[in-house]
């Protein structure tokens, strides 16, 4: 079950103002799924999942002299605009490699590359290369899955999760990280959330 923190909490530990966590609600900018009423001894009381906000409002702080509450919004949106798809900067920034972008299109066939899939792809295919977390054809697995499953596994709940069990892979996708039971035979090795990298790649773009 995921750690959760209390508004109270959250507001003491990162010194944001009541008003300004709610301005970021209505920009969308922290979901509102992430506002979780629970009944308390005095009533009712919001909580929140504590890693990812305190994760989020950590990034907003850091960028919010840099982009407005709209950049922000747009950038932890899924939506995302092809035209502004700069490989080569990205590239620059080491988001992505020549080296892996030719192991990608290998692995799918691809001639080119235009889509904000193909480069969440190669993003995930050289972090988890060069972590050593996954060999090639775990990766290869691991790439097929989330082209097959990319558009239902977007949200920011969603998991991809790599196991392993006596040597050999498997690849399953959950639509949220609570209450999620493995069998002992398999151990998790990695996981990707397609939302955060999304969101990485839209942050280096800005």
């Amino acid at each position: 079950m995921e750690e959760l923190i209390s508004k109270k909490e959250l507001l003491e530990q990162t010194g944001i103002s009541y008003g300004q966590l709610y301005r970021w609600k209505r920009k969308n900018i922290i979901p509102e799924e992430w506002f979780i009423k629970k009944s308390v001894s005095t009533g009712q009381e919001t909580f929140f999942p504590r890693e990812k906000i305190l994760d989020r409002i950590e990034m907003i702080v850091n960028m919010k002299d840099e982009a407005s509450l709209d950049d922000l919004a747009k950038m932890f949106s899924v939506e995302f605009e092809h035209a502004n798809l700069d490989l080569d900067r990205l590239i620059r920034k080491s988001v992505i490699t020549e080296h892996v972008i030719n192991i990608y299109k290998d692995i799918t066939g691809s001639k080119k590359i235009d889509t904000i899939e193909q480069v969440v792809g190669i993003k995930v295919l050289k972090d988890k290369l060069t972590a050593g977390e996954l060999t090639l054809p775990e990766c290869q697995e691991l790439i097929r899955f989330i082209h097959a499953h990319f558009e239902a596994l977007t949200g920011e709940s969603n998991r991809i999760y790599v196991l392993r069990a006596m040597g050999v892979p498997f690849v399953m996708g959950v639509k949220s990280e609570q209450d999620i039971v493995f069998n002992d035979n398999y151990r998790m090795v990695t996981w990707v959330n397609l939302y955060d990298e999304i969101s990485t790649i839209k942050f280096e773009l800005m």
